[in-house]
């Protein structure tokens, strides 16, 4: 994808791998985020999600912003799959509703906290999207029924008062 690209960025990113031999394999993330870790001079290039899960919690490690690749994830099927038309569209349904966010959200915290991690990291370049629990967010839901019932007595009033008086 780097190599076919005809964004210049691109093309001199690839002829630094390539023509000068600026890049170094690693076997898995993990091992790549050490060598980071180890050398400030090197970049981990890969899947943003997982680089996410790899690195919450551990501020000496910044994953920077999701655009340098335009792909996200893919799941191969036979050609002409019955189920192809299927998997398209719940994989959409899924991603617009945030369902796919959320388990990552959801991994990336079951990591940090099976690693015993904070990720409370004082230099952080990314905001950290919080969801709200039940418990967080039951004052809207009472001041929405507070509303409504008052809403129901001014109702009854008028209609009391205009029985009464006749209008």
């Amino acid at each position: 994808m780097i190599a076919a690209s005809s964004l210049k960025v691109y093309q001199e990113l690839w002829h630094e791998m390539s023509v000068n031999h600026r890049v170094q394999y690693v076997d898995g993330i993990p091992n790549g985020i050490e060598v980071v870790k180890r050398d400030p001079g090197f970049v981990l290039l890969g899947p943003i999600d997982t680089m996410k899960m790899y690195t919450t919690g551990d501020c000496s490690v910044v994953v920077l912003n999701e655009g340098i690749l335009p792909t996200y994830f893919s799941i191969p099927m036979k050609k002409n799959s019955p189920y192809s038309s299927y998997f398209s569209a719940k994989i959409q349904d899924f991603v617009e509703h945030g369902f796919i966010d959320k388990w990552v959200n959801d991994y990336a915290r079951y990591v940090e906290f099976t690693h015993n991690a904070s990720s409370q990291c004082a230099n952080s370049t990314q905001s950290q999207v919080g969801y709200l629990s039940l418990d967080q967010a039951q004052g809207a839901f009472w001041l929405l029924i507070a509303g409504l019932l008052f809403s129901i007595l001014i109702l009854s009033i008028e209609c009391i008062i205009r029985l009464l008086w006749g209008w």
